[in-house]
């Protein structure tokens, strides 16, 4: 055989043998990146399993919310609270007036790690709040009511090493959903009460039904976010 013939043989054989060891490489390369994706997508839903776990919901509201709604957390807790009791009676939900009684006894509590404060109560579970919006009346507009309730909503596992976070995402709603109603047809006080009831079911929904893998996971962040903007 030739060298010229011998060199064309070897290139016939070799190429294919790079090229399959090559897409071997990257097959190998996808499928760690496939586990890796998967034991996140496992953390990421290991809160789900509130049945028989004690759990604290805690809301944080900055001074300008409070200062136009003194109880806004409080209301917020208390409807999420009896919500959560409905959906998981097997959950030990800690009262959220010893919440209240924590945050106005200790200054700047909300410097301190969630998971410590979890710790703290002695709970398994922590779903942390952040109140983003929070008002009975519509944008810009004090003579129109419509409330609207908006949330950062984390979720941690004590038991967990390291910060504990196992979800975060976030939540909102307005009512009535059809628009602003004029002052002088409405109360403030069912208005914000329906917004109350309405951000309490969705979230306490979405705690207990959480998609967190594969095509629904994305059809349920494209929803997410689409509501959020809507609100």
């Amino acid at each position: 055989m030739s060298p010229i013939r011998s060199f064309c043989c070897v290139r016939r054989w070799c190429v294919p043998a790079m090229l399959l060891i090559m897409s071997g490489l990257i097959a190998g390369c996808q499928t760690t990146a496939q586990k890796r994706e998967a034991a996140a997508l496992a953390r990421q839903s290991a809160y789900a399993s509130l049945k028989h776990h004690s759990v604290a919901v805690i809301v944080y509201a900055d001074s300008a919310t409070l200062f136009l709604y003194p109880q806004a957390a409080q209301e917020v807790s208390s409807f999420v609270n009896y919500d959560l009791k409905r959906a998981v009676p097997s959950a030990k939900v800690l009262g959220y007036r010893e919440i209240i009684q924590y945050q106005n006894s200790t200054p700047n509590w909300e410097m301190l790690p969630i998971k410590s404060i979890g710790l703290h109560f002695s709970v398994d579970r922590v779903i942390y709040l952040e109140l983003l919006n929070y008002s009975c009346h519509a944008p810009g507009a004090r003579h129109l009511l419509q409330g609207h309730i908006r949330a950062r909503v984390y979720v941690y596992d004590t038991h967990l090493p390291g910060d504990g976070r196992v979800l975060a995402t976030s939540v909102g709603v307005r009512w009535p959903r059809s628009g602003p109603e004029p002052g002088y047809h409405g109360d403030s006080n069912v208005v914000r009460m329906n917004t109350l009831t309405a951000f309490s079911a969705l979230l306490v929904h979405r705690l207990t039904h959480w998609v967190s893998s594969g095509q629904n996971g994305s059809v349920r962040a494209a929803r997410e976010l689409k509501n959020e903007k809507e609100n």
